[in-house]
């Protein structure tokens, strides 16, 4: 072997400092969820006063009894149900105001978006008064759609914003073309697949 194949590669510096910061993320991140876990088994007294280390006396039945309680699944199906809702009517309601603001110009669409824009600048901890309020008015207190629709409403503006990029970045012109002999929501429910599409081939170039 020639001295330039015994020679290693000096270190970077830049990658060292990259997995250092990199450790030192997943320690945090880590650790709570490892303390979490643990402090499943261990009993109140321990817990208070060995919050991270190994429980000294293991209590797997702390775990057994959540599991085997209908609390804890009925817990489940309810937050199971209350996400769908609000995944599902999110996208829905977003998905169609971010095309429209995307490819569709009619007067006063910025003005709209910039108004849309604002619900960000107001946490939902502001409005919990007047939402209970409302909710309690239409009926809703209760029920999967009281809980559901107010989530909607706040995370409408990051959802616009986010799938109105999204369709910007899709031609117009693919846009045209699946509107020929088809009609409107074809176009619109087709983007997506344009989009995935025009992915591949920019990942096959």
């Amino acid at each position: 072997m020639n001295s330039a194949e015994t020679s290693r590669a000096p270190l970077d510096p830049a990658a060292l400092f990259k997995a250092a910061f990199l450790t030192v993320v997943a320690i945090f991140v880590l650790v709570p969820l490892l303390a979490t876990l643990l402090g499943g088994f261990k009993s109140l007294g321990e817990l208070r006063v060995n919050p991270f280390g190994l429980p000294a006396h293991w209590e797997w039945q702390n775990y057994a009894d959540i599991l085997l309680s209908g609390r804890y699944w009925q817990l489940l199906r309810n937050s199971l149900i209350i996400s769908t809702l609000t995944v599902t009517l999110t996208l829905i309601v977003a998905s169609m105001a971010a095309f429209t603001f995307a490819h569709i110009k009619f007067y006063g669409s910025s003005m709209l978006l910039s108004y849309l824009t604002l619900g960000l600048l107001f946490p939902a901890a502001t409005a919990v008064l007047p939402l209970f309020i409302k909710v309690r008015d239409l009926g809703l207190l209760d029920t999967y759609f009281g809980v559901a629709l107010p989530q909607v409403a706040f995370s409408l503006a990051m959802s616009v914003l986010l799938l109105r990029r999204f369709f910007k970045d899709i031609p117009y012109e693919l846009l045209e073309a699946a509107l020929v002999g088809e009609a409107d929501f074809a176009a619109f429910s087709s983007a997506p697949m344009m989009s995935g599409a025009d992915a591949v081939d920019w990942a096959q170039r």
